[in-house]
C-alpha cells in the first residue's frame, strides 16, 4: 500500500482495466472489490490460475484511490492507485496525389516520388493532440516503397512534417493495384511507453502499362530547352518530359546530354544533366548542350569529342547522333511520365534550316524507332497557327501581324495576312514571309560573359586565365580552365540579362569574380556600366532592326 501503483492514462480515456490473477493451484474466491467507497462487484468472483478476472472501472482524473479486494480465504488486501491523466499526441496522415498518368504509375518508369504529410493535431472530440510523439517509425513497407526519413525524432503539438515516399516501379513486373496498410509506431513520453496508432496508414498505388498512341505528338526541339505536346480531344496537352525531382517545370526540359558511361550507352538528359554540366573538370567535357545550331553549320556530319563521367574515355559524336540520343530520352520520358507510346511525331525547325538540315533532323528522330516523323513547318509558323487556333477573334477584320520567336540559338520571324470571311469565301490566313537570324539567348549570354571577362582580366593575363573565343569553341575546347571560367561568368551574365528590368543595382558598382588559371585562382574586380553593356548589345539590336526591316 505504501508504494502504490502509478497509472498514467490518456486524457481522453474514461476507464481503465485491471486484471486480477493468481499463481496458486487453489482457486481464490473474491467477495468484494471496492475503488475508494465505490463497490465494483455484487457477487462472489472465483479466480483460478488459468482464468484471471478482468475488472473495468472509470478513471478519476489526477486522484489517488485505494483498491480494496476482499478474499474469503486471505482476508482484505489494499492497493494504492495513483491515477494521472496526461496529454497525448493525435497523429493524422494525409497523402498528396502524384501527377503521373492520372494518379497511376507507369511500369518501368523508375523511382517516383510523392509526399505524405504527418500532423499532430488537436481533436476536440477526444481531447487528444496536445502531447508530444517521439521516435515515430513505420512498419509493413514492401521492398518497392521507401519512406524518407524512416524515423522521425519528434513531432510537437500543432506541428506538421512532410515525408517523402519513393516508389520504385521497376520492381513491379505487371499491371496491378497495391493496397497497403502501414503500422505507425511511436514513443509517448507522457505515458512513458511505446504505442501504435489504432488506425494504419492506408495507401493505394496503381501500376499500369503505357497505352499505344497512334496520333501525332508535336516536338519543339530547341537550342536551350525542348518541349512536346499532344491533342487530348479538342484541347492541347503539354507532355511531361523531365523529372519533377530535378525540374520544377517538367513539361520543359533543357536540351542537354551528359555521357555517364559511353560503353553502356548510359546517358543523362534534361535538367539533371544541365545542373551537373559544370560539376567538375570531367563533367564539363562529358556534357553536350546548345548543340542544335551545329546542325546548320555543316552539310556533312562532323564529329565532336567528349569524355564519359565514369571512365573518362574520349569518344566522338556528330550533332546528328546527339539529336538522336536526346530524342530517345525525350520519347522515353513521354512514355513513362504520360502513359503513352507514340509512333508519329511532328518536329518544328528554325527558318534558317535548309532542306539538308530538315532532312537530317527528321532522320535523327526516326533513328529512335518512330514510324513517321515529319518537319512540315518552321517554329514561328507553328506558333502563328497555334495562336490563331486559340484566338479566332483575330479573323474578324483584315490585318497583317508578325510572330517573333526569340529562341536560345536563333531568332525567327513570320509575317501573316488575314482576310476575314465573306459571303463567298471563308476567312483566309496567308503566310507572306519568313526569315531568321542566327542570334539567340545563348549567344547573348556568351557575349555578355566574354564582355565581363574582358572587363575583369587585363589583356596581358588572358593567356593564363583562358576563356572560349566563341560558342562553338566552348563546346569543343580542350581547355578545362576556359570552360570553368565560362561557367562562373555565364551564371553572372544570365543575372545581368534579367537585371535590365528586375534589378538595376548591379550596375555602376564594383563586382568581383574568381577565375581559374594553371597557377591557381585569382579574384578580379571591376565596375559594370549599364551604358557599356547597352553599347555591347547595340550591334545585335541593329541586326534585329535590319532583320525586321
Amino acid at each position: 500500500l505504501s508504494d502504490g501503483f502509478f497509472l498514467r492514462l490518456p486524457i481522453s480515456q474514461a476507464s481503465f482495466t485491471c486484471q486480477i490473477e493468481t499463481n496458486s493451484e487453489t482457486a481464490l474466491s473474491v467477495s468484494s472489490i471496492a475503488l475508494g467507497q465505490q463497490q465494483l462487484i455484487t457477487d462472489t468472483v472465483v479466480i483460478q490460475n488459468n482464468q484471471p478476472y478482468v475488472l473495468k472501472t472509470l478513471a478519476e482524473q489526477n486522484k489517488e484511490v485505494t483498491l480494496t479486494i476482499g478474499f474469503q480465504e486471505l482476508g482484505s488486501r489494499k492497493f494504492l492507485l495513483k491515477i494521472q491523466q496526461v496529454e497525448v499526441p493525435n497523429l493524422v496522415d494525409q497523402i498528396e496525389y502524384y501527377n503521373i498518368g492520372e494518379q497511376a504509375i507507369i511500369l518501368g518508369s523508375g523511382v517516383l516520388q510523392t509526399t505524405l504529410v504527418l500532423k499532430n493535431v488537436f481533436d476536440s472530440i477526444t481531447n487528444q493532440g496536445n502531447g508530444i510523439a517521439q521516435k515515430i517509425y513505420f512498419k509493413g513497407m514492401p521492398s518497392w516503397l521507401q519512406i524518407i526519413p524512416d524515423t522521425i525524432n519528434q513531432l510537437n503539438p500543432n506541428e506538421n512534417l512532410v515525408i517523402t515516399l519513393e516508389i520504385d516501379s521497376n520492381q513491379i513486373s505487371e499491371p496491378c493495384q497495391k493496397y497497403l496498410e502501414l503500422e505507425l509506431h511511436y514513443f509517448d513520453p507522457q505515458l512513458i511507453c511505446q504505442r501504435k496508432r489504432p488506425q494504419p496508414i492506408q495507401l493505394t498505388f496503381e501500376f499500369i502499362e503505357p497505352k499505344e498512341y497512334n496520333d501525332w505528338i508535336a516536338i519543339d526541339f530547341g537550342t536551350s530547352n525542348s518541349c512536346a505536346a499532344m491533342m487530348d480531344g479538342t484541347s492541347i496537352r503539354s507532355l511531361l518530359i523531365d523529372a519533377v525531382k530535378f525540374n520544377p517545370n517538367p513539361s520543359e526540359s533543357p536540351t542537354c546530354i551528359q555521357f555517364v558511361d559511353e560503353s553502356q550507352a548510359n546517358y543523362e538528359c534534361g535538367m539533371s544533366a544541365y545542373t551537373k554540366r559544370f560539376s567538375g573538370q570531367r563533367a564539363i567535357k562529358a556534357t553536350a548542350w546548345a548543340f542544335k545550331p551545329l546542325l546548320s553549320r555543316s552539310y556533312e556530319p562532323k564529329p565532336y569529342t567528349y569524355l564519359d563521367i565514369i571512365h573518362g574515355r574520349a569518344h566522338t559524336k556528330t550533332v546528328d547522333e546527339l539529336i538522336t540520343i536526346y530524342a530517345k530520352s525525350l520519347l522515353e520520358a513521354v512514355k513513362l511520365r504520360n502513359g503513352i507510346t507514340p509512333h508519329k511525331a511532328v518536329v518544328t525547325f528554325p527558318v534558317t534550316f535548309g532542306k539538308n538540315q530538315r532532312e537530317r533532323l527528321v532522320a535523327a528522330f526516326k533513328e529512335i524507332g518512330l514510324k513517321e516523323v515529319i518537319a512540315p513547318i518552321s517554329e514561328p509558323v507553328a506558333l502563328a497557327i497555334h495562336y490563331a487556333y486559340l484566338h479566332r477573334e483575330i479573323f474578324a477584320q483584315a490585318g497583317i501581324f508578325a510572330v517573333f520567336d526569340f529562341g536560345g540559338g536563333t531568332t525567327d520571324l513570320a509575317i501573316f495576312q488575314i482576310e476575314p470571311a465573306s459571303a463567298s469565301n471563308k476567312h483566309l490566313f496567308h503566310l507572306l514571309d519568313v526569315s531568321g537570324v542566327d542570334l539567340g539567348g545563348e549567344l547573348l549570354t556568351f557575349e555578355l560573359a566574354r564582355f565581363i571577362y574582358q572587363q575583369l582580366v587585363p589583356a596581358a593575363e588572358r593567356n593564363l586565365f583562358a576563356f572560349p573565343n566563341s560558342l562553338e569553341d566552348l563546346l569543343n575546347t580542350n581547355s578545362d580552365i576556359a570552360r570553368e571560367n565560362y561557367r562562373h561568368l555565364a551564371t553572372f551574365a544570365e543575372y545581368i540579362k534579367r537585371s535590365f528590368q528586375k534589378d538595376e543595382t548591379v550596375f555602376d558598382q564594383e563586382i568581383d569574380q574568381n577565375l581559374n588559371s594553371n597557377n591557381g585562382n585569382q579574384t578580379f574586380r571591376t565596375k559594370l556600366s549599364r551604358k557599356e553593356i547597352e553599347t555591347l548589345l547595340r550591334p545585335h539590336a541593329y541586326r534585329y532592326d535590319y532583320f525586321f526591316t
